[in-house]
């Protein structure tokens, strides 16, 4: 859920805040600071980023087709099939296979 949070994020070019809590043993006491996270410009996407999308949707479509407004949103053909995933490890695996290498070593390149 918070990957599609993320992507809604960026698409409507909303700011993510994030609190950086205080604790004192396990209650909440204050808050240390907040943090802004960068979102994905999509008026500009890169290839990478564009690959990240295509772990979730199919990827015969153009980024036209993903903006297109077109079509409502549960209508829309390029998220009329979503791909999922049970779990972070699985969704590893998937991008080791996409990849042709092992994780570790396709972040190593960057």
């Amino acid at each position: 859920m918070n990957i599609w949070f993320y992507i809604a994020c960026s698409i409507t070019n909303t700011k993510i805040i994030y609190a950086d809590y205080k604790y004192e043993d396990i209650e909440e006491v204050g808050i240390n600071s907040n943090v802004k996270f960068i979102t994905l410009p999509f008026n500009n996407i890169t290839d990478k980023q564009f690959e990240f999308l295509e772990l979730f949707f199919e990827p015969n479509y153009s980024l036209e087709d993903f903006f297109s407004q077109e079509y409502s949103f549960n209508e829309h053909p390029v998220i009329a099939i979503i791909k999922k995933y049970n779990s972070l490890e699985q969704l590893r695996k998937i991008l080791e296979k996409k990849k042709n290498n092992p994780l570790n070593a396709w972040v190593n390149q960057i």
